[in-house]
């Protein structure tokens, strides 16, 4: 009866711990959201990956552009400026969409921006402003 006792107590073990990683993944999947942005909402850019929008009354949300790293302006990385200049321009040309799950790096949330079914990452790639 023990053995079945400590079976018995690895099987539930086992299933709390599904359990919970399916918890998890759901609370995760239940924060994602997706709005569109106007150029009045941008708060401003700090280099070329990084931008804060503002929610309203909830303040300010400081963004990390996905898929994409320019260089730093905290390291004075060469292009730091003129990626920042792209990214400026580029979020003051119209409304665009914002999507974001809530991950974080850095700090910021991660989060997806897109016009015209061209995301921002894919914009400053073409102009020559993704890090090597």
């Amino acid at each position: 009866m023990k053995r079945f006792d400590e079976l018995a107590m690895v099987g539930i073990t086992i299933l709390m711990i599904i359990l919970a990683v399916l918890l998890a993944y759901s609370a995760r999947a239940e924060t994602c959201m997706s709005m569109t942005v106007h150029p009045e909402q941008v708060l401003g850019n700090y280099d070329g990956d990084t931008f804060t929008v503002s929610l309203g009354a909830l303040g300010g949300m400081k963004l990390r552009v996905q898929d994409i790293d320019t260089p730093e302006r905290t390291k004075k990385q060469p292009g730091w400026e003129e990626a920042k200049t792209f990214t400026q321009h580029w979020l003051a040309a119209g409304p665009f969409d914002l999507w974001t799950c809530f991950a974080f790096t850095f700090g910021r949330v991660v989060a997806v921006a897109s016009r015209d079914g061209v995301t921002l990452a894919e914009a400053l790639e073409a102009a020559g402003y993704a890090k090597e």
